[in-house]
């Protein structure tokens, strides 16, 4: 936890402080899929993960990202996973936090084992990185469970699907399909 602390201290001190100016608030509504998905080349699991959200001008935002993972390692069970995430940029674009606020794990496939629903938590840190009008790029890292506080659940999971880790790298390729001002400047 100290060097999630020490990364949140860090991202501050190389980020702008300054909030950009907005003349009218708007909503943002976006899509993503983890460029890092490729990794099953060298992985026993294969993921995807695709997420919708949207996000205000202030900052703000929600997301609902959707993830399933094959697990070729000698079960082959496959792991859906579905949450709901806060997501806070403080300045608007850059450095950003995200916290879950609910989020399902679900065994399903051929092969499903004696508990196959379970319920953790994640947070994430990342950037934002807008490299063309409507695109983004996103790295961040997903830390599972940070509180430890459904360790059995946990350690279910990562006995069936070892592939599966608390610490995750994440490379999200985005595009904003709309935005809608919601009026009034500041």
């Amino acid at each position: 936890m100290r060097k999630i602390i020490l990364l949140c201290c860090i991202l501050v001190a190389v980020c702008p402080a300054a909030h950009p100016t907005h003349e009218q608030s708007k909503i943002s509504l976006y899509g993503t899929i983890d460029a890092l998905s490729v990794d099953a080349l060298w992985q026993n699991a294969l993921r995807f993960r695709l997420s919708v959200g949207s996000m205000v001008s202030e900052g703000v935002g929600f997301e609902i990202p959707v993830a399933c993972t094959f697990d070729h390692s000698g079960g082959d069970e496959v792991l859906f996973d579905i949450s709901l995430k806060l997501l806070v940029h403080p300045w608007g674009t850059g450095p950003y936090i995200g916290f879950t606020l609910t989020q399902l794990i679900l065994f399903t496939g051929t092969h499903v084992p004696n508990e196959p629903i379970h319920y953790l938590n994640e947070c994430v840190f990342g950037y934002t990185w807008e490299f063309a009008p409507r695109w983004f790029v996103r790295p961040s890292i997903i830390y599972r469970d940070p509180a430890e506080s459904a360790t059995e659940s946990f350690a279910y999971i990562t006995g069936l699907v070892p592939s599966w880790s608390r610490l995750q790298f994440s490379v999200d390729v985005g595009w904003v399909f709309a935005s809608i001002a919601t009026g009034g400047g500041r």
